[in-house]
């Protein structure tokens, strides 16, 4: 156990979420909507992160 946390960090490898191709795609906004109250100037960060994205991604 690390001395700095209460939990045993893991390193096996994690599955892919699937079936997420079934849902359609929403913005930015529209994703984080339940949490606009719960995390602090989070519709500041969405305006930063949209004014700094290049579209499309150049990977």
């Amino acid at each position: 156990m690390n001395r700095f946390t209460e939990f045993e960090l893991e390193t096996h490898e994690l599955k892919p979420i699937a079936g997420y191709w079934t849902y359609d795609l929403v913005s930015l906004e529209e994703s984080l909507k339940g949490f606009l109250s719960k995390i602090n100037e989070l519709k500041r960060t969405i305006k930063e992160a949209k004014k700094h994205c290049t579209q499309p991604s150049p990977h």
